[in-house]
């Protein structure tokens, strides 16, 4: 069965949840931590906290990157890991 080789180290996390980045990412980053890649927006106007509180977290087992931050500080954010 091809399902059977693959694991979370092979899938992509997207999120877009409009604000809840930091709990998902914070709050149960044992489970974050597990995917090989993980892509999310980052919502400035709902939350009030600096992106670099993501970054700094992921930075540990994933590359980051932020790309389009617009004129509200929005982000999009892609990561991959790092083994």
């Amino acid at each position: 069965m091809i399902g059977s080789a693959l694991t979370l180290t092979d899938a992509v996390l997207k999120m877009d949840c409009e604000g809840c980045e930091f709990d998902v990412i914070l709050n149960d980053y044992e489970h974050v931590k597990l995917f090989g890649e993980v892509v999310f927006e980052y919502h400035a106007y709902a939350v009030h906290r600096p992106i670099a509180e993501l970054i700094n977290t992921m930075s540990k087992d994933f590359n980051c990157q932020t790309i389009n931050e617009d004129f509200s500080g929005n982000s999009s954010v892609i990561t991959q890991g790092i083994n």
